[in-house]
């Protein structure tokens, strides 16, 4: 394989995807569609029936230029699983990659028409070493069992699972550009292609000066990276511009620090849930409240901890490193008195909200306690300046309209 001075890998994919795979039961759920295998290969031979009948095999009788350029995308990242390759008559500029699980059966990559028509030969290189990027990487099997699972992501997942999911699929796709960069080692050639499948311009015949273009898309990128654009988790790739600066800093850092330190804030900018900077203190204040009031009695309990956890999803992809940072430090209180300070900042008629979402902690295990209940007075009191009777009544009054009591206690 193509050596280069950084690996094509990146820590944050690899980590979430054992995250994910993990949640999915990877290991059991693989080892029964592995016992299911008659299935599978059944669909695989009518998919494969089905190219052979609807588009033409790139063979060397038949196109040897063309098989040269893709064949030796294969041996410069030294993937040794066969692969064929098929043009379809297609006018969107696309590829895109079959693994099927039929032993002994190849590797398909399809090429629409219009994306050979469109691409030079150096750019053919980037695109096949970007779907083949996403065998070498190992992504393709992760996504084959997430839809196995979830065959609509959108429906019946979790919704903080399916932005993980979305997140990770982003992270593969600039792993796999930088695949796409080993097998062309010029970055030009990249953007170039890059631009023309999601565009369909042909930037060289527009006498576009890449490098000029490249500088200038670093002021895009100053917007994503401030958080002054839209969320961009909900997407299954990055936006264009990340992935260019993405290519640019694998292809330029002059050091691995400088790679890491700019790659980390493309990556903050693809996994930011809000731009909006009160949603960072809502945050901080429903883990620190959550800490407290489950805490109050001296037995947090799973249930109360899930609960936290599950309100925090709405905030940030990554609940439990926010809760663990705010239960890590020395002064939980510190926390929460400065998020509730910063929210009433920006918005004082959040006053209400706030300090219900304390009640309703209070009241999410159907136990009451009297630490719990001591807790809550103080906070209503001290933190939100109500007086005593008016939150004795707000909290009566979330008692009669959910407190349930517990199964348990009239078993």
């Amino acid at each position: 394989m193509v050596r280069y001075r950084y690996s094509p890998s990146l820590v944050q994919e690899k980590k979430l995807a054992k995250q994910i795979y993990d949640s999915l039961e990877g290991d059991v759920i693989s080892s029964v569609l592995d016992a299911t295998g008659a299935m599978v290969q059944r669909d695989d031979s009518l998919m494969r029936a089905g190219m052979e009948v609807t588009s033409i095999k790139v063979e060397r009788a038949v196109m040897p230029r063309l098989y040269d350029v893709l064949y030796s995308v294969k041996d410069e990242l030294g993937f040794d699983r066969e692969v064929e390759f098929y043009i379809t008559n297609s006018p969107q500029v696309n590829a895109c990659t079959y693994m099927g699980t039929t032993p002994g059966r190849p590797l398909i990559v399809e090429l629409n028409s219009s994306l050979v028509e469109l691409m030079d030969e150096d750019e053919l290189r980037f695109v096949v070493g970007h779907e083949l990027g996403h065998q070498i990487d190992g992504n393709s099997s992760l996504n084959a069992l997430i839809r196995f699972v979830f065959p609509n992501l959108d429906q019946g997942s979790p919704l903080l699972f399916q932005l993980k999911v979305r997140f990770w699929q982003q992270l593969c796709e600039l792993v796999a550009d930088r695949y796409g960069f080993l097998a062309t080692g010029n970055l030009d050639v990249c953007v170039s292609a890059f631009f023309k499948m999601h565009s369909g311009l042909n930037l060289r015949k527009m006498d576009i000066d890449i490098k000029a273009f490249i500088n200038h898309n670093k002021h895009l990128v100053k917007y994503y990276t401030e958080g002054q654009f839209l969320s961009l988790s909900h997407y299954d790739h990055p936006a264009d511009s990340l992935r260019v600066e993405a290519l640019n800093l694998y292809a330029n850092a002059s050091n691995a620090a400088e790679l890491d330190e700019g790659m980390n804030a493309l990556i903050t900018a693809i996994s930011r849930l809000s731009t909006d900077d009160i949603d960072i203190h809502m945050a901080y204040f429903i883990a620190s409240a959550g800490l407290l009031v489950a805490g109050a009695d001296g037995n947090l309990s799973q249930n109360e901890i899930d609960a936290i956890l599950m309100t925090l999803s709405s905030y940030d992809m990554f609940p439990r490193d926010i809760l663990d940072e705010v239960a890590g430090s020395d002064n939980v209180m510190e926390y929460f008195n400065k998020s509730v300070s910063s929210i009433l900042e920006l918005r004082p008629d959040d006053r209400e909200k706030l300090f219900q979402y304390v009640i309703d902690l209070v009241l999410v295990d159907n136990k009451l306690k009297t630490e719990e209940v001591e807790l809550m007075k103080s906070i209503g009191t001290q933190v939100f300046g109500y007086d005593e009777p008016t939150v004795m009544h707000m909290f009566a009054a979330s008692i009669r309209a959910s407190f349930r009591p517990a199964f348990s206690a009239i078993c």
